[in-house]
């Protein structure tokens, strides 16, 4: 029982009726992305299709805040998952579900906002899209992968415990990974609080995008993956991410599963806790330099 983020691949799961089904206790979490994914392709079959068994359920949802607005968010412990959830749309979901049933008759101007809507969301996607397809994105991986030997690699892929050595160098990189994301926003002035970090989005995202980087290097390097499924893996890190905030993750995708267990697993390490703490604090003080290196200073530039 509890809250678990549904991943796209999974809205259409009989799996997903059972779970909802099993108990009202039973919470389908869902992400910005959920909505994007369900809008895309022939909008007027896909959304239909997509919203059909959590439309049966639709107490038992929860509708999470755009990626971009949990990004702001603290990391104060109190009241964290609350945070997160996006409550004026949560309340609406029912309504919004008896619209789609409306729409699905034939209702033109609902089925003319769900167009709206889907156009939007291909938008998004498309930007996604071409963000991967750049070699920009394959070159900023390549460091990632150098700075473990093969035959770090090689426990890694096998799910061998981390060395000292190795987990200093998943903290060095995770850090560098989370101030990225902290950077590149706009509506962030500063690095927040080392008690607060672990329990911001962005540095769970940084942290699953590393075991996703992990992965690629292990099978030779990000260069060796297509870029529709590089498109996929980076999308499915929006539902790992906020799924690590919760009691699980309901998806069809075993890598999305295998990171946000792994996740989960480093996060309740005092270990990893501690080194993150100590390379935190270290780079806090070099923060403003760091923002100067000619590469994080044009990225900021491109996104004013």
């Amino acid at each position: 029982m509890g809250k678990w983020v549904v991943d796209s691949n999974y809205l259409r799961s009989e799996k997903l009726r059972e779970f909802l089904a099993r108990s009202p206790k039973n919470i389908a979490v869902l992400t910005d992305y959920s909505a994007m994914e369900a809008h895309s392709g022939v909008t007027l079959i896909t959304i239909f299709k997509s919203m059909e068994i959590v439309s049966e359920f639709p107490h038992q949802v929860v509708i999470l805040r755009h990626s971009s607005a949990a990004s702001l968010l603290r990391g104060r412990r109190s009241d964290l998952r609350k945070r997160l959830i996006n409550e004026k749309i949560t309340r609406e979901f029912p309504e919004y579900c008896r619209k789609l049933k409306l729409a699905k008759a034939g209702d033109v101007s609902l089925q003319q906002e769900l167009l709206e809507q889907g156009r939007i969301s291909a938008l998004h996607m498309e930007r996604i899209r071409v963000l991967v397809g750049t070699e920009d994105l394959r070159e900023s991986l390549k460091p990632f992968a150098s700075i473990f030997t093969a035959e770090e690699l090689r426990l890694g892929r096998r799910k061998k415990p981390f060395s000292d050595a190795m987990i200093s160098k998943l903290a060095s990189e995770v850090v560098r990974l989370a101030a990225v994301g902290f950077a590149m926003h706009q509506n962030i002035s500063k690095l927040p609080p080392a008690e607060e970090l672990t329990n911001t989005f962005l540095y769970r995202f940084a942290l699953c995008g590393c075991f996703l980087s992990l992965g690629w290097a292990s099978a030779g390097g990000a260069q060796m993956v297509k870029s529709e499924r590089l498109r996929n893996d980076v999308v499915d890190l929006n539902f790992v991410s906020f799924a690590t905030f919760y009691d699980g993750l309901l998806s069809k995708d075993a890598k999305a599963i295998d990171i946000y267990e792994t996740a989960k697993d480093f996060l309740k390490s005092d270990a990893f806790e501690a080194a993150v703490r100590y390379k935190y604090r270290d780079f806090k003080t070099s923060y403003s330099r760091w923002l100067r290196d000619p590469d994080i200073a044009a990225m900021r530039s491109a996104l004013v």
